[in-house]
């Protein structure tokens, strides 16, 4: 827990902050739990429903890449913001405008 204020001083949501972060922590690390969980499940049911190994392969795929993309969340996430901030550096997009076909106008 947190220390008690010194006299005159009002703390506010210490705690409660302390215990938000604490749960948010604690879903954090159930979350790709689940979504392993879920996606055997989907597999299961799917081999079961269609009793085809093709449909099955293809659930089990789209699952695993859904478990990657859960689990490299921060690496993905790194990787998307280097990608914008190199899109922002030197290159001016033309405006709406200049992108329209001079020939095409002259016809209107």
């Amino acid at each position: 827990m947190s220390t008690p204020a010194p006299d005159g001083q009002v703390v506010l949501a210490g705690d409660i902050l302390d215990w938000i972060t604490g749960k948010t922590d604690q879903i954090q690390g159930v979350i790709p739990m689940v979504v392993l969980l879920l996606a055997a499940f989907v597999v299961i049911a799917v081999f079961v429903k269609t009793r085809a190994f093709v449909p099955t392969i293809i659930a089990f795929l789209l699952g695993a890449f859904l478990w990657f993309a859960v689990q490299n969340m921060e690496w993905l996430g790194e990787r998307v913001q280097d990608e914008i901030q190199d899109e922002g550096r030197g290159r001016v997009r033309p405006a709406a405008h200049d992108l329209r076909d001079p020939a095409a106008e002259r016809v209107l």
